[in-house]
C-alpha cells in the first residue's frame, strides 16, 4: 500500500476476550475439565476478594491434576470462535487506506498464552504492536502459570492486577516520546473494565462498545452524566467498526 504523505496515524486499542474472540478464554477452557465443569469449590475461595487471577491459576493447577497439558489446551484455544468480521477487520486495519494508517494494541485482562497462541494459529499475531496482558507460561511440571500484569490501588474501576486506562494511557505517552503522534485514539471493548480507558478518551476519540454487552449499558450511563467525552459507536460485527473508520 502507498501512503500519501498526508496519511495521518491513528491508534487502535481492542479488548480480545468477547471483542476480538466471540467467547470469554478462561472459562472456554472450562471443556478440558472432566464433564466440562470446572468445581465449583475452586471459586468459593476467592469470590469474596474477587481475585480472579489467582482464581485462574487455581483452574490451571485443578487442570494439571487431571492431566491437561500445553497441548491440549492449544487443541482447544484453536476452535475459539471469532466475533462476526473481526479478522476481516483486523486485516483491513493492517492495510489501512489511502490516508490513514492505523497501529493496533491489545490490552486484555486474559493471559500472554491464550492470546498469544490464538493469534499465532490464526496467523493475526503481526498486526498487532503490543498485546498487554497478565503474563503466562507452563512450569517445569507441564502446569500453566499466571501472574498479574501489575498491582494497582490507584484506579476504582479496573481490578487490581490490570487498569487498562492507565496501560492505554502510558503506550500513547511512550509512542509520542517515538515521535510517534495519534491523531485519534479508538477502542473496542464489552465489559465493565474496559469503562476506565473509555472514560480517558477525548471528543476526537471513538469508542466501540459491543452491542448488549455491560460497556455499551455503562456508558450509557457515563454519557448522560457529563463523564464521557469519546464518541460511542456500538457494534455487534467487525464490519460495523470498518465502516464508522471508513465514513
Amino acid at each position: 500500500m502507498t501512503i500519501d504523505k498526508e496519511c495521518s496515524t491513528e491508534l487502535f486499542v481492542f479488548d480480545f476476550d468477547e471483542t476480538i474472540v466471540n467467547c470469554n478464554s478462561d472459562t472456554y477452557i472450562d471443556r478440558l475439565a472432566p464433564g466440562g465443569v470446572i468445581p465449583e469449590q475452586l471459586w468459593k475461595s476467592f469470590k469474596n476478594d474477587n481475585d480472579w487471577t489467582a482464581y485462574m491459576q487455581q483452574v490451571f493447577a485443578y487442570l494439571h491434576s487431571v492431566g491437561i497439558r500445553e497441548d491440549a489446551y492449544k487443541k482447544c484455544l484453536a476452535t475459539m470462535p471469532f466475533v462476526e468480521w473481526l479478522p476481516k477487520l483486523l486485516a483491513n486495519l493492517e492495510n489501512g487506506t489511502t490516508n490513514k494508517r492505523f497501529e493496533v494494541v491489545i490490552i486484555s485482562d486474559a493471559n500472554s498464552f491464550f492470546i498469544g497462541y490464538a493469534l499465532e494459529h490464526h496467523k493475526l499475531n503481526h498486526i498487532f504492536m503490543k498485546v498487554f496482558t497478565n503474563p503466562a507460561h507452563f512450569d517445569a511440571n507441564g502446569c500453566l502459570q499466571i501472574e498479574r500484569f501489575h498491582e494497582q490501588n490507584w484506579c476504582k474501576l479496573s481490578s487490581r492486577n490490570l487498569c487498562k486506562g492507565h496501560i492505554m494511557k502510558d503506550f500513547i505517552a511512550k509512542r509520542l516520546a517515538a515521535g510517534v503522534h495519534y491523531d485519534r485514539i479508538n477502542y473496542a471493548g464489552d465489559g465493565s473494565n474496559d469503562l476506565c480507558p473509555s472514560l480517558k478518551l477525548s471528543k476526537n476519540d471513538r469508542v466501540f462498545p459491543r452491542s448488549g454487552y455491560p460497556l455499551h449499558r455503562l456508558l450509557a450511563n457515563r454519557k448522560e452524566s457529563g463523564e464521557l467525552s469519546a464518541q460511542v459507536f456500538p457494534f455487534t460485527s467487525g464490519e460495523d467498526i470498518w465502516k464508522v473508520l471508513t465514513s
